[in-house]
């Protein structure tokens, strides 16, 4: 018998498949099974590709927790793009430190956390923002970020919109190929560090240290 392939596609792949219909999250508000995440990623993780988003991508999620965060954390990995969670109690100045350092190709948030307008957040924290334009952005103190998605409809020039045109436009059989190119030497995640004596400092996970460590999800 095989071993499982020790990246998180293959992972979310089994247990979809042998758990599909139990819970895998709950939140106040929501409940999705692990059938469900695996289908509403699969079609976010399309949309990433449709946008050139691929492996090695560093991709910013400024969610707070609940099933949003979960969806898109599960998209980024299953392309082997590289997840860098970004607090959303984050200064303005914390916030440019992070996406600067991180090196952050594509930002993804709501348009609102709590009492957060994001879109204000995101325009305090890069200098010329609100001056650009969606899908060609050129900030000097983010210089590789290129485009940042906000889920809701912010009515902000510089945001690139969700659009389920672009999801279906990558058959489900191209986001096959990709997942089975996915490495357990792939970076996964990008966690930061608390700061607290310094800058935060970025530390880099691999989908096969992270399967590892998961690998008891079903309870």
């Amino acid at each position: 018998m095989a071993e499982p392939r020790l990246t998180i596609p293959a992972l979310l792949a089994r247990v979809a498949r042998e758990f599909g219909r139990d819970t895998y999250v709950v939140t106040p508000t929501e409940r999705l099974t692990y059938e469900q995440a695996e289908q509403r990623s699969a079609h976010v993780a399309r949309w990433l590709l449709s946008q050139g988003v691929g492996k090695g991508v560093r991709v910013g999620l400024f969610f707070p927790n609940g099933v949003e965060w979960v969806v898109w954390w599960l998209a980024v990995s299953r392309i082997g793009a590289l997840a860098v969670p970004v607090s959303t109690m984050y200064t303005a100045a914390e916030l440019s430190k992070v996406l600067r350092l991180a090196d952050i190709g594509l930002l993804v948030g709501p348009c609102r956390v709590l009492d957060i307008d994001v879109a204000e957040r995101f325009e305090d924290a890069l200098t010329g923002l609100s001056s650009q334009r969606a899908g060609r952005l050129a900030l000097l103190g983010a210089p590789y970020l290129r485009s940042i998605v906000l889920t809701g409809d912010s009515g902000r020039q510089w945001a690139t919109s969700w659009d389920d045109e672009a999801a279906a436009s990558v058959p489900q059989e191209v986001l096959a190929a990709i997942e089975a190119e996915v490495s357990p030497a792939d970076l996964a995640v990008m966690i930061h560090t608390s700061g607290s004596t310094a800058d935060p400092k970025g530390v880099l996970h691999t989908h096969g240290t992270l399967v590892r460590q998961t690998s008891t999800w079903p309870s």
